[in-house]
């Protein structure tokens, strides 16, 4: 590096920010939040008590808890998520998940899938092949099918899934984090494309700790989308090692964009006493707490994707970012 170019650089009143090129994290073949890794437990499903619903729908345990009581709201509720179109920043969406999306008492909505994500690889498309984006698809508005499947809060709400992303991790742990990263592109990109489909709420079940690196240039797509009063919501992170922790607070770090001035952080907590989930970020950032811890300890979410073995293109998944 040229430190007196730097210096020079940061004086000048018209740079507004510098961003490495070329700058290597690390390498690995590492994947974040795909595939399977807990086990869920029919006890986390609630069916549907309605004597005409011979098929039993079920949601989420978690939908019922105390401190949600989503399953009340959508007594009093007549949208259900009606007019309300949410974009989805993650793995994109599969397959099964959009052939379903229209069916029971969810017919009559919209899925426009879209892919932001553009590595330097052949047939990319929005096809979601982590399982990630479609799980919290179906957390949001997953189908409320009448044929036996599991649903989402909103299951009436138009739908706008992005595949940003090729796993959970901005500038992702096998990526390079610099000027041009696919990753990085792939979230400014959707954020402009939500603004210009007119989304009004936006969810990113992602994120990345290296802020110096990233936050400049999708900080400022945040902007724009707060200016434009799109409610943006971002996962604070859960986390399996110690090196997450933050030296002073001794908490896990509430990861970027969640800790973005623009966005509400959202994090998990225990069912059993209500404090901050095991490996779950932490701080002064945070605006929302959801239930996401059994008692047993594990984090088990059942995830509404419209088929009763939570199946996505091959994959299971009860892991939360």
């Amino acid at each position: 590096f040229d430190l007196d170019l730097i210096q020079e650089l940061r004086n000048d009143p018209r740079v507004r920010y510098m961003q490495p090129v070329g700058f290597k994290l690390l390498s690995a073949d590492i994947r974040f939040g795909c595939g399977s890794d807990v086990y869920v437990n029919p006890c986390d499903r609630i069916f549907v008590n309605d004597d005409t619903n011979e098929s039993r729908d079920y949601y989420s345990w978690h939908f019922a808890h105390p401190a949600h009581r989503i399953n009340q709201a959508w007594k009093v509720s007549q949208q259900k998520g009606s007019g309300i179109k949410v974009g989805i920043f993650d793995t994109g969406i599969s397959q099964n998940f959009i052939a379903e999306f229209n069916t029971g008492e969810s017919a009559g909505r919209s899925i426009n899938p879209v892919k932001t994500f553009k590595p330097n690889v052949e047939s990319i498309t929005y096809i979601d092949d982590c399982g990630h984006g479609t799980n919290i698809a179906g957390l949001i508005a997953g189908p409320k099918t009448n044929s036996g499947g599991v649903f989402g809060i909103a299951y009436r709400a138009d739908l706008m899934p992005f595949k940003t992303l090729d796993d959970v991790l901005i500038g992702g742990i096998d990526n390079d984090l610099e000027l041009g990263d696919p990753e990085i592109d792939g979230v400014v990109e959707a954020i402009e494309k939500a603004i210009q489909n007119k989304v009004k709420i936006i969810n990113m079940t992602i994120g990345t700790l290296e802020t110096l690196i990233l936050h400049t240039a999708i900080d400022d797509a945040l902007r724009m989308a707060y200016e434009d009063s799109i409610i943006m919501f971002a996962a604070a992170g859960t986390y399996d090692d110690i090196e997450s922790l933050d030296p002073v607070f001794n908490v896990l770090y509430v990861a970027y964009p969640a800790s973005s001035e623009y966005t509400l952080a959202v994090t998990g907590i225990k069912e059993v006493d209500g404090t901050t989930c095991t490996e779950c970020g932490e701080g002064p950032e945070v605006d929302f707490v959801v239930v996401i811890e059994r008692d047993n300890g594990r984090r088990t979410v059942t995830y509404g994707i419209g088929d009763s073995g939570n199946k996505i293109d091959g994959y299971t998944n009860s892991n939360m970012y």
